[in-house]
């Protein structure tokens, strides 16, 4: 299936101390959805089947998404986390990765009641989803690392740059093979 996916890789250490080989886990979102700024800002994009992230003269879309992490064991050493997107429409400008700093619920969530979504100012990783009908793997180790090590994982948001910029890709809800 052409859907979003979170891969970490972690290193499992066994009981006697020594390493035991690496362990990789594959997450689809516990939810995803996108908040736009049009409209009202009054939009739930939270059954969608395609997110986007656009900067436009009328108004943003940004993209959230968020992963329960719950199944890597605890004490695993974290060797790598790859963000994979699916895109299905491109658009030759950079996408920001950010970490969001506040709770919400992928069915209630818009514009309006979160102001855009609380997010923090520095960027984790950038990618340019420059043609559609192909993965992207985007490195947000950084991130996972900051969640296993206590920071809340309220997920991550996408941001583009440029003007009248968009892109889209699956959500949690594609159900295309």
């Amino acid at each position: 299936m052409r859907v979003l996916r979170l891969l970490i890789c972690v290193l499992v250490t066994l009981l006697a101390g020594t390493p035991a080989a690496a362990a990789t886990y594959t997450l689809t979102p516990s939810q995803d959805t996108d908040v736009r700024q049009n409209g009202g800002g009054v939009a739930n994009c939270g059954a969608c089947t395609q997110l986007s992230v656009r900067n436009h003269s009328t108004g943003e879309y940004r993209p959230l998404y968020q992963f329960d992490l719950s199944a890597i064991p605890a004490g695993s050493r974290l060797v790598s986390a790859t963000l994979r997107l699916w895109v299905t429409g491109a658009e030759n400008s950079s996408v920001g990765v950010y970490r969001v700093t506040q709770s919400w619920s992928e069915g209630t969530l818009t514009w309006a009641n979160s102001g855009g979504v609380s997010h923090d100012a520095s960027v984790v990783a950038t990618f340019t989803p420059a043609s559609s009908g192909r993965y992207y793997d985007i490195d947000v180790a950084s991130l996972v690392a900051l969640w296993r090590a206590g920071t809340a994982n309220n997920g991550l948001i996408l941001k583009i740059g440029g003007n009248n910029t968009l892109a889209t890709f699956t959500s949690k809800e594609w159900a295309t093979a």
